[in-house]
């Protein structure tokens, strides 16, 4: 069983905010409004949304699963976990793998849940040993639209089916050898060092649009997806030639220098890091290929922060902790300052939103970019997903994970 600190880290990911501020309502400009709390029975959470139903992905004990939630209500309208069999069109039942496995589990939060009308999921039968492929279901009900067999037979070379991104009109799928291990921590299978086979699915029917072999894709945004040109040893951690893929054929439109990280991915950019702690990274555009500066913050290293649009974040110690925001593109840089550790965080409505640690009382809050704390704080818990309306909010407790609750809440605007 995980420590107490390890489950904290892990369901709070990389939304550390670290700060001290006397609360003053008078300064906050967003209202949180508790909507409904259901228990979670999981920790190492993300979330997405869509018009009427939260969906939830994370870990048990041994096994990952999907649930989804009535946004309105709370309700669970439905849940998938490792092994779920599903009855699918034209396939007959299959064996949900609900993050492609283990292998799959660190790129959580590089991809998009929902693709489109469906919410697409890997299945491999007779536990990897039978076919395996895709299917989509509803996101609202969990009930299968559509399924597509990638690997029908297997020989020698056991091959296994992982999703890996999606957007609005496609999925995106790759094929690759399996190996068996013995680490409890991550599962008995992951994917092993070989020929890696990209596919991209219409996200509506499951049709197979193309498939380019030698390419790992990592994350798709519009109409572009990035990619590496040969694949790691495993799933997490590629560290090859990036590309860029036109989604509409699967052509290359640009091919990249060669980085030793992907350190974050928002909307239509990719940031890498360096083995060199003073790297200052490389930022991609990933529509086009183009480098885009990066400031030169020495050791302090930029953190490229989700949001609308995508913002640079580093920090500087000196007694106290600067934390600077720059918006990608723009020339301006914003400055606060913090006492404690910053890592990153999400952008909403403007604001960072983050945890101030504790080992007994984390504390979720936002503070806007010169370090003015912008709403209340909610004791026990972190954030661990954020929009200009909806912040999901999971309330820790010392019995995980079966403390653990959910409590998405309503931000507005205040005045």
């Amino acid at each position: 069983m995980p420590t107490r600190r390890q489950l904290l880290t892990a369901l709070a990911g990389t939304a550390l905010l670290g700060a001290c501020s006397r609360e003053n309502p008078d300064d906050f400009t967003v209202s949180l409004d508790p909507v409904w709390e259901q228990p979670a029975q999981m920790f190492s959470m993300t979330a997405t949304l869509t018009s009427d139903t939260l969906l939830l992905a994370g870990t048990e004990v041994d096994a990952t699963r999907i649930v989804g939630h009535d946004l309105a209500t709370g309700a669970v309208r439905w849940l998938v976990g490792d092994d779920s069999s599903v009855a699918v069109p034209k396939l007959g039942d299959v064996e949900i793998q609900t993050l492609g496995k283990r292998a799959e589990q660190s790129l959580l939060n590089r991809r998009n849940f929902v693709a489109g009308p469906v919410l697409p999921l890997s299945f491999w039968n007779d536990r990897g040993a039978g076919p395996s492929g895709v299917v989509g279901l509803d996101p609202a009900s969990g009930t299968p639209v559509w399924g597509r067999t990638l690997v029908a037979e297997q020989s020698d070379l056991r091959l296994g089916t992982v999703v890996m991104a999606a957007t609005e009109s496609v999925v995106l799928a790759v094929t690759r050898p399996i190996t068996t291990v013995t680490r409890p921590d991550f599962g008995q299978e992951l994917f092993a060092s070989g020929p890696t086979t990209t596919h991209a699915l219409d996200a509506a029917t499951g049709e197979v649009l193309w498939s380019v072999a030698d390419v790992l894709v990592v994350w798709a945004d519009q109409d572009t997806a990035l990619a590496f040109r040969t694949s790691s040893d495993t799933m997490s951690g590629p560290s090859s030639v990036i590309c860029g893929l036109d989604l509409a054929a699967g052509e290359p439109r640009w091919t990249g220098p060669d980085p030793v990280s992907l350190a974050a991915v928002a909307g239509d950019h990719a940031l890498f890091h360096g083995a060199d702690s003073a790297d200052d990274g490389l930022l991609v555009r990933v529509s086009t290929g183009e480098v885009v500066p990066v400031p030169n913050v020495g050791r302090a290293r930029p953190h490229l922060l989700a949001g609308e649009p995508p913002t640079l974040a580093w920090g500087t110690y000196d007694g106290s902790q600067t934390v600077t925001t720059q918006v990608v593109g723009e020339p301006d840089q914003v400055s606060g300052t913090k006492p404690s550790r910053f890592d990153t965080t999400r952008i909403a409505r403007d604001l960072l939103w983050g945890v101030l640690p504790s080992w007994s009382n984390p504390t979720t809050v936002a503070f806007d970019r010169t370090g003015h704390q912008r709403s209340a704080r909610i004791d026990s818990g972190v954030p661990i997903h954020v929009t200009e309306d909806w912040l999901i909010f999971v309330r820790t407790g010392f019995e995980v994970p079966t403390s653990y609750v959910v409590v998405p809440h309503r931000v507005t605007a205040r005045g």
